[in-house]
């Protein structure tokens, strides 16, 4: 029996559940591997239920690998090593299981939201709606990275300093519609503590309390 994850992180049992961190997205959570998979999950989470959809029916991430056996999953699933996320899965089915495609239950527009979250996450962060048809299993989404690509991707959404990339206005809140607070010019360098998804960008929120769209700045 292998003693990693389809994505190359050690499999984790009962015993191992140190090393495991509780990660909520709305009113439920779950445990996912700490550090800087728990950043950037954690962060997932939190905006998927902000911007896609509640997260209502179900949040599932470590499970134990006899649990995982008895849900139909296999000893080498992302979920063993708790780098795996199933979410609201009564809406979104996994096609395996029944052997037909199945619609996704997300709209174009939700679909769009996810993309962005997982641009977000500088791509770290794969979704099971992108598996060969057929395999598709639509509520699922995993960690698969190098220890250096991963890392980069929780600092970006941790916070930091960056710079302009072009004269950009500064908002009271995270939308265009918002009220714009003042005007920063190209090569201003910033502190942000946040990053935030709405209204179809990125969104940073700075130190000062304000937010700046993250297209105009480099990290």
């Amino acid at each position: 029996m292998a003693s990693v994850t389809q994505n190359g992180f050690k499999r984790l049992a009962r015993k191992d559940e140190s090393k495991l961190v509780y990660i909520k997205g709305g009113s439920l959570r779950t445990q996912v591997l700490k550090g800087d998979v728990a950043t950037v999950l954690g962060w997932f989470v939190r905006e998927f239920n902000a911007t896609v959809e509640k997260i209502d029916l179900t949040l599932f991430g470590w499970r134990s690998i006899e649990t995982n056996l008895t849900v139909g999953g296999s000893s080498d699933s992302n979920h063993v090593s708790g780098t795996a996320l199933d979410i609201n899965g009564a809406r979104h089915p996994w096609e395996q299981r029944v052997g037909k495609t199945l619609a996704s239950g997300f709209s174009a527009t939700q679909v769009a939201r996810i993309r962005l979250l997982q641009h977000a996450c500088s791509g770290v962060v794969h979704w099971g709606g992108d598996y060969n048809p057929r395999f598709r299993d639509w509520m699922h989404f995993d960690v698969r990275a190098s220890s250096s690509q991963l890392k980069a991707a929780a600092k970006k959404l941790r916070g930091g300093t960056v710079r302009t990339t072009a004269a950009v206005n500064v908002r009271m809140g995270a939308s265009t519609t918002s009220k714009v607070d003042r005007v920063i010019p190209k090569g201003f360098r910033f502190n942000y503590n946040d990053v935030v998804c709405r209204g179809g960008r990125l969104w940073l929120h700075t130190t000062a309390g304000h937010y700046v769209a993250a297209e105009f700045t480099t990290f």
